[in-house]
């Protein structure tokens, strides 16, 4: 499983992922002004169209391990 996740060291924040309305779910949230969005996982269906919104290449993914 992967999760999705905004790096806020590669994110400046210049908020081109919420201009393009990169998340069709409303994932990417900016919660305060002049930090970076975050990504709701409980919004977020791990499709990736956030990525390529993203001139600066801050989201990442993380690998999640699965349990049995």
């Amino acid at each position: 499983m992967v999760n999705l996740r905004i790096d806020g060291g590669r994110c400046p924040p210049c908020l081109r992922c919420l201009a393009a309305i990169a998340c069709l779910k409303g994932a990417l949230v900016q919660e305060r002004a002049g930090t970076p969005p975050v990504l709701d996982p409980d919004r977020c269906s791990g499709c990736g169209f956030c990525g390529p919104a993203c001139p600066h290449d801050a989201v990442v993914e993380e690998e999640v391990p699965v349990h049995a």
